[in-house]
């Protein structure tokens, strides 16, 4: 073991399988409408040993996955002020380009 190779991060919902998954369950993980447990290593976090580690347990896994961005043109040119309250009556916010790419 060496020192400088040890892992350090966050980690979770780590698995694996002994067969190749499909597409379709790989797209279902990353859309979190699924959380397989693998048949080789089954994230269960009491089947890991943990060394000076900290564990946050989550009661919803789908907070692991960022919404979609849904992005809104308004069909006529508003004021900021105007603009900004339109978009927090309906639970978004203002977003302006930086540059002109």
């Amino acid at each position: 073991f060496e020192k400088d190779q040890a892992f350090q991060g966050n980690l979770t919902q780590f698995n694996m399988w002994s067969y190749v998954v499909s597409n379709k369950l790989i797209q279902d993980m990353a859309n979190c409408s699924t959380f397989p447990s693998g048949n080789v290593i089954d994230w269960k976090i009491d089947s890991f040993k943990l060394v000076k580690t900290s564990v946050i347990e989550l009661e919803d896994l789908s907070s692991l996955c960022h919404p979609k961005t849904q992005l809104y043109l308004f069909p006529k040119q508003r004021l900021w002020k105007a603009a900004t309250q339109v978009c927090e009556v309906h639970g978004g916010k203002m977003f302006s380009p930086s540059s002109d790419r």
